[in-house]
């Protein structure tokens, strides 16, 4: 299952996403139109509600239905004409539709972070306890592992429940969150399994849909999220003082939380809506990301593990920040309220039974009183709790009946995107840990450090011979200043080849808070580094690659880009000639080996016009900077040709060695497709 036909799977989602909601806005304003008028007359709580009735034999709902606002509903009033219902339906339209659009484009401003930081979520760049380094490492390892750009760590301090959420625009911009009680009580292997499958989500571009889906749910959850605030906010409030009533916050905060009860039950349908469209789009999401964790982190004990605690928690991951109901679908498990027929996620005894099937129903004991005070135990009151519950020996085989089939999740492909025969192409976690635990200690810090980042950056292109080292260093003080050079050259001698790329793709969370002035400086310096020695090997492609959308990196002219063949396929042919034709030449020893390795790859372009392998001559790796930043706007069915093509190619003899590995990754890095690690 390849990463593109993911996103067309996504893309078709968003339409009947769009189909449901637009269902849904026409069922809220009708519901709402008819709530509104009840609410008016019902705030009319004069003497005729009794006295007229008695004098004059006329029904109630007349009398009220007349008390309504004639300039509205007409003289004699009428609740079902279309007047009022045009009137009011298009002034609560304009409401949802105007949260809706609000939230859209400030989700589509502020990205992965934005989400973050509405939910409370607080950036981890300088981890300080032995939790959070832990959680920095596992991060880093998974992306080192995935071929994925850092995302960027957030914790929800506020939040002491277990849960963890994902999102973002696209693979540069995605976040990892992870509440305060996630930190606390997980340990290393259940926080891999976390992390793991919101990396799931990451690599399935589920974010997308989950972006979308929380812009235009907004509008429809707009009354309840603000009543639940103010609900929480009013408690708050009345919670301030001794154990006496404190008569000055009863004043403040019972009005508050009376409001927010009258918007929370006015905004049910609402949330009623918006929870069956969530559970429609995400609950099938969730077993395959379970599938991805175990795939890549080859122990289901671990997830299991975290599942369970959170199942045995009060709440089981329920959050009290109200904006954790529009990003439902984001997290690992609901952070609300659930309900059988319309979970946003499967229940947690099924996704356990999948992970374990042995697994008997019972819980571990977690000590939660440190964590939990009275307010979040009372806020968490009504949850689904299977604290210590035992399944009982029909309905655990009716799980199992149920989760078998997701099994086959497990023994099909994984969802990375990169493929050898439907089979993931190795034990790409325990590559990274090992490549990552040799790392030394301050070039990791140098990654996430946005005072280091540049200097770490402008180092993996020093070269080694002593002139252009000397070139290169001179170059760097005069753009970027002799700090950065004097920290470049330190941070050059503890670099080792191999590490090189993973770590320009562990800088991505600290070069995103680079001031844009320093990214512009930063992307002239590193194009004059590669410019020094007056050539472009492919480790310098790949690189740029992997810098391009943060530091605006092309090593191609536009004139060079321009002048390409009129026949636009032919143009594109040869690229991907070009491209097999490197990773053909790359991985032989002989040019009969190159020639089947670059048969191997041909075979995924048997409808087009026959091609060859280019000469040695021809495949240099300024031809390859040239084809992919053309291949980077190809057709999506030739990107999927293509990159499994090229894998295919590089594993004609069993191995990927590291020039290998670099070609892949550039064109990976062209392509905005994941690219496991594996050499």
């Amino acid at each position: 299952m390849d990463f593109w036909a993911r996103e067309d799977e996504a893309g078709a989602r968003s339409r009947s996403f769009y189909l449901a909601f637009s269902a849904s806005l026409v069922l809220a304003v009708i519901v709402f139109y008819f709530m509104m008028a009840v609410c008016y007359m019902a705030a009319d709580l004069s003497l005729k509600w009794f006295i007229i009735p008695l004098y004059t034999g006329r029904q109630l709902w007349d009398i009220q239905v007349a008390s309504l606002p004639a300039f509205i509903y007409g003289t004699p009033q009428r609740l079902l004409a279309l007047r009022p219902i045009l009137m009011v339906g298009s002034f609560i339209m304009a409401i949802i539709l105007g949260n809706s659009l609000y939230k859209t484009r400030a989700i589509k401003k502020g990205g992965g972070a934005y989400i973050a930081a509405a939910m409370g979520g607080q950036l981890l760049q300088t981890p300080q306890s032995p939790k959070e380094k832990q959680l920095v490492n596992v991060v880093e390892e998974m992306a080192v592992a995935s071929g994925l750009p850092c995302p960027r760590i957030f914790i929800m301090p506020k939040e002491l429940s277990i849960n963890a959420v994902t999102a973002g625009l696209d693979h540069e911009d995605a976040i990892v969150a992870v509440t305060k009680g996630a930190l606390n009580h997980l340990e290393r292997d259940e926080i891999q399994g976390v992390v793991a499958h919101e990396f799931a989500h990451i690599l399935n571009g589920d974010y997308a849909l989950n972006l979308t889906m929380a812009g235009w749910l907004y509008g429809l959850l707009f009354f309840s999220v603000q009543g639940r605030d103010m609900i929480n906010t009013g408690f708050e409030i009345m919670d301030i003082g001794d154990d006496e009533p404190n008569l000055g916050a009863l004043l403040v905060g019972l009005p508050m939380f009376l409001m927010g009860l009258v918007l929370w039950v006015g905004g049910w349908l609402g949330k009623l809506t918006a929870e069956i469209i969530q559970a429609a789009f995400s609950r099938e999401r969730e077993h395959l990301a379970d599938a991805f964790a175990v795939q890549f982190t080859r122990n289901p004990a671990g997830l299991a593990g975290a599942l369970k605690k959170i199942a045995a928690a009060p709440g089981q991951g329920a959050m009290i920040n109200g904006q954790a109901l529009i990003m439902k679908s984001f997290f690992i498990v609901s952070p609300a309220k659930l309900r059988e027929l319309w979970r946003s996620h499967p229940r947690l005894s099924e996704r356990i039974l999948t992970l374990e099937p042995e697994w008997d129903g019972a819980l571990p004991e977690v000590d939660y009183s440190a964590l939990a005070p009275a307010e979040q135990a009372r806020r968490l009151r009504g949850t689904e709790n299977l604290s210590r519950a035992v399944i009982l020996p029909k309905a655990r085989s009716r799980l199992l009946e149920r989760a078998g089939p997701l099994a086959d999740h497990w023994t099909g492909t994984l969802v990375l995107g990169l493929l050898a025969n439907g089979q993931p192409t190795g034990p790409c976690l325990d590559t990274a840990r090992r490549l990552y635990a040799q790392i030394p200690g301050d070039l990791r810090a140098a990654t996430s450090n946005p005072a280091l980042a540049p200097a770490l950056v402008a180092a993996v292109f020093i070269g080694d011979e002593p002139g252009l080292k000397a070139r290169q260093l001179a170059l760097i003080e005069e753009i970027l200043g002799s700090g950065t050079a004097d920290r470049a050259r330190e941070l050059k001698e503890q670099l080792s080849e191999n590490q090189r790329l993973p770590l320009l793709g562990l800088t991505s969370p600290a070069l995103q808070t680079v001031a844009a002035d320093d990214r512009r400086r930063l992307g002239q310096a590193v194009k004059a580094l590669v410019r020094a020695d007056g050539k472009i090997d492919i480790f310098e492609v790949a690189a740029c690659q992997i810098l391009k959308k943060q530091l605006g990196l092309t090593l191609v002219s536009a004139k060079a880009l321009a002048e390409t063949s009129p026949a636009y396929l032919e143009t594109l042919q040869g690229d991907v000639v070009t491209v097999l034709s490197i990773l053909a030449y790359r991985g032989a020893d002989s040019p009969g080996e190159a020639q089947a390795a670059f048969a191997v790859g041909r075979a995924h372009f048997n409808q087009w016009p026959p091609f060859d392998l280019a000469p040695p001559e021809v495949a240099t790796s300024k031809d390859l900077a040239l084809a992919l930043d053309r291949l980077s706007s190809a057709p999506e069915k030739i990107k999927t040709a293509l990159i499994l093509g090229a894998v295919e190619t590089a594993l004609h003899n069993h191995r990927i060695s590291p020039k290998e590995y670099e070609v892949l990754r550039a064109l990976a890095a062209a392509l905005e497709a994941p690219l496991p690690l594996r050499f």
